[in-house]
């Protein structure tokens, strides 16, 4: 009996595995899965031997309901479901380190999910129990035992009927707003905001696993191409060495399934400027990640061109002779590594400096620094080492674990971000503005938009926030590919009509700065 559970077991892990590699193209083998499959094998060949040699308590008359007796079932139900409950956390993490971190941090739970959630499962478990040994006197007892099967029916139909009601939007409103979002969130299936990044993650990281165990994100992935990474460009990108770690090739052309990416002499996206600018020119300096870069746009379709070509063309007669926005975003660059982009954008002579930021920012910031330790990078700033200090970082650590210890730390360090950027421009005449630019999904940004706005605005910067920017639109629509949150080209024009509006309210702030005329002659 111990050998053919065994052997089920390990005949179930690899089918199991085998499906994946059928339908993935790789073999499963992670530590977590045959974990998993190993420990509970063993529980069930445990248990199996223990119901073989002691048996199972037999009689022909049912036994009478005693508190000792309804105890012991609740209590074995409940240490079941606890240990399913520890494997299947198991099986779900991304790693095994990953699961560990995950119970470093339990008793730091909100005390609603630490002590709330197990109280309502033991209350449950014994309700439940009490009603089945009730239930169960009931039906022996009674003459027709048809009728306690009709009356159950009509319980199943009540609730099913209930449901229905509460399914129905003008019924669920009735209870309020808060309850209506929870049940319309019930009621839609869709990528919650842990889902997208982990979809935004597995793009810049090339993961393969982010979607192991999550039928959502499997969903997703089931419809990307096999080569849709080729996106990226063979060769674009060239490793710094440094705290930046990569930075774009310049003078060249990537040809992709998606037109091509072509970079300037000065290894940006973008036409190919002088190093100075010329007399009366307005220069800004764009900095970001891959959505203002323009992934799966043409040259000609980005944001920032459109932008570019409409104040020449409209402004002619302005104060400026020409108007240039240079293009330094790099695909999956965060906060962290815009400091260093800043210090080349300022040998260009800019006027304004424009970062733009996609939400997450803080988040971002943990991510990379954890990142560059763990790959014993070396930190070029005295405040991010102190941070690495405070929060104990190691090279030799986990991912998750470095990253949960510098979470804390996160709005300190993009605050140190904001402010930097802020006081160097300022020093240098530079206007400093902050654009918020929103990923075009449902909602994964929204949560801590106001915080960014805040802290933007805390350090000094000029905000201009374009969250509305796709209001009216259908927002899947907008999107580059359903599995891909990049802008498309239709986004693009959105931000760029956009963005031009902002800039001309705020005109004396920014562009007046340096001159006596306005802008938007042609508006």
């Amino acid at each position: 009996m111990m050998v053919s559970t065994l052997f089920v077991f390990v005949s179930t892990w690899f089918l199991h595995a085998y499906q994946w590699f059928w339908l993935r193209g790789s073999f499963l083998l992670a530590w977590q899965d045959v974990s998993f499959w190993i420990m509970l094998g063993l529980l069930v060949v445990i248990n199996s031997v223990y119901e073989a040699k002691h048996g199972r308590e037999r009689s022909l008359t049912r036994s009478s309901l005693s508190f000792h007796r309804f105890a012991a079932v609740s209590l074995r139900t409940f240490l079941t479901f606890s240990v399913i409950c520890v494997l299947w956390s198991l099986w779900t993490s991304e790693s095994v380190s990953a699961w560990i971190s995950l119970w470093t941090v339990a008793d730091q739970s909100p005390s609603f999910t630490a002590g709330t959630i197990p109280l309502f499962f033991v209350l449950g478990v014994v309700v439940s129990g009490t009603v089945r040994e009730i239930a169960g006197n009931n039906s022996r007892n009674a003459r027709q035992p048809a009728a306690a099967i009709g009356g159950s029916a009509l319980i199943s139909l009540a609730c099913l009927a209930l449901l229905c009601l509460l399914g129905v939007q003008e019924m669920h409103t009735q209870f309020g707003p808060k309850v209506a979002t929870v049940i319309n969130s019930l009621r839609s299936g869709k990528l919650s905001r842990l889902d997208n990044a982990m979809l935004e993650r597995g793009y810049y990281e090339q993961l393969m696993q982010v979607d192991r165990f999550n039928s959502q994100l499997w969903e997703v992935y089931m419809n990307k191409p096999l080569n849709w990474l080729d996106v990226r460009g063979t060769g674009l990108e060239k490793f710094t060495g440094d705290f930046k770690q990569k930075e774009l090739l310049p003078s060249f052309v990537a040809i992709t399934s998606h037109g091509p990416i072509r970079t300037n002499r000065w290894g940006m996206r973008d036409q190919d400027y002088e190093k100075q600018p010329a007399p009366g020119t307005f220069r800004v300096a764009l900095l970001g990640a891959s959505s203002v870069m323009g992934w799966g746009v043409q040259d000609s379709e980005t944001f920032e061109s459109l932008l570019e070509e409409r104040l020449n063309r409209e402004n002619s007669k302005g104060p400026y002779a020409k108007y240039e926005i240079l293009n330094f975003a790099v695909p999956g660059y965060q906060p962290l590594q815009q400091v260093m982009t800043l210090e080349n954008a300022f040998s260009f002579q800019p006027s304004a400096v424009f970062y733009v930021a996609a939400g997450r920012e803080a988040q971002r910031c943990s991510v990379y620094l954890a990142e560059v330790i763990r790959k014993r990078i070396y930190v070029p700033y005295e405040y991010l080492r102190e941070i690495a200090r405070k929060a104990r970082i190691e090279a030799t650590m986990g991912e998750t674990e470095a990253v949960r210890r510098l979470e804390p730390f996160g709005a300190e360090m993009l605050a140190w971000v904001y402010r930097g950027i802020v006081q160097n421009c300022r020093e240098r005449g530079i206007v400093p503005v902050w654009v918020f630019l929103p990923t075009p999904l449902e909602d994964p940004w929204q949560e801590d938009t106001a915080s960014l706005l805040r802290a933007a605005e805390e350090s000094g910067f000029i905000v201009l926030n374009l969250v509305d920017v796709y209001r009216n639109h259908d927002i899947k629509a907008l999107r580059f590919a359903e599995w891909d949150a990049h802008p498309n080209a239709q986004a693009h024009k959105l931000i760029a009509d956009k963005l031009y509006d902002l800039l001309w309210e705020r005109k004396k702030d920014i562009l007046l700065s340096f001159g006596s005329g306005q802008i938007g002659q042609g508006k």
